[in-house]
């Protein structure tokens, strides 16, 4: 009974932890010089954006989710959108994969014999991508004046629908933090 309880508490932990490394992250970072009181219109930086270059993160369907959540969100928070001549911010966003690697250590128990169990640590490593969205607020100067990143916002493995969804969600979690307190 304890080596099933034992072996089902250490199951939840494992699947705590990988569900805990599926999810992601935000931080920012901003020019503490800059107003962002007076910042009431926006637009997207005229031109190409930075180049992504991977085929599973630069194509329309991430461009249109990226631009339309953050065109929500800006919306939400009183923003209005503009033409770039006149916008008191512009905006530009990269996008890419990192493959990372995670390890879990798992406690397994060996029969020593004579009822003693003899628990033992086994790493556990697991590979996986982290997609990021690098967000850029500049001012009508072009000097970078916000910045957030958001981690592990793409899963290439999940269907288009959840991608959408993934997105959708990290790009409100990361503009929580726009403009700065």
């Amino acid at each position: 009974m304890r080596i099933r309880r034992a072996t089902l508490v250490t199951g939840i932990l494992v699947i705590a932890a990988c569900a805990g490394c599926s999810r992601f992250t935000v931080q920012s970072s901003f020019d503490p010089a800059a107003s962002f009181q007076a910042l009431r219109t926006y637009a997207w930086k005229p031109g190409p954006q930075p180049s992504i270059g991977d085929p599973r993160v630069s194509d329309s369907l991430v461009d249109t989710t990226v631009r339309s959540a953050v065109d929500r969100e800006l919306a939400a928070k009183g923003y209005a959108k503009s033409s770039p001549d006149s916008a008191d911010f512009l905006l530009a966003y990269d996008a890419g994969i990192d493959f990372e690697t995670s390890t879990v250590a798992i406690t397994r128990s060996t029969n020593a014999g004579d009822g003693a169990w003899v628990p033992r640590q086994v790493p556990q490593t697991t590979d996986f991508e982290r997609g990021t969205v690098v967000l850029m607020v500049f001012n009508p100067n072009a000097k970078l004046i916000w910045r957030g990143v958001a981690t592990g916002i793409f899963d290439p493995t999940a269907t288009r629908e959840k991608r959408e969804q993934r997105l959708t969600d990290g790009i409100h979690k990361l503009l929580d933090q726009f403009p700065p307190h």
